[in-house]
């Protein structure tokens, strides 16, 4: 049991090592709200700058964090596996830079 915890623990940090390198290659390191990620990507009306838009409504990364990682949550009831660890590591990353924004509540 010791050694299922030990690897969880281990799982969790590379989560957050990966997610604090998509920080810093997507964001780098300077918080500025309505700043543009330093790659871009467009898709569709979906994906505008790296920006994800749901009825013109401008999703933040860590709302779209916080439903991956409940996601996450639900599906670990049923189904276990070693990924899940390292997913709620890289989503915790990701929630609480997306939280450090000054317009982490505007979704204009």
């Amino acid at each position: 049991m010791k050694d299922n915890n030990k690897n969880n623990y281990f799982e969790l940090v590379i989560g957050y090592f990966i997610g604090i390198l998509f920080i810093l290659i997507f964001f780098g390191t300077s918080i500025v709200p309505k700043s543009h990620p330093n790659i871009q990507i467009n898709i569709g009306d979906i994906v505008r700058n790296s920006h994800i838009y749901i009825f013109n409504k401008h999703i933040h990364h860590w709302l779209i964090g916080i439903c991956a990682l409940l996601l996450v949550f639900c599906i670990e009831q049923y189904y276990s596996s070693k990924y899940f660890s390292i997913i709620k590591g890289f989503t915790s990353v990701i929630i609480v830079h997306g939280l450090l924004y000054g317009d982490r509540f505007d979704l204009s």
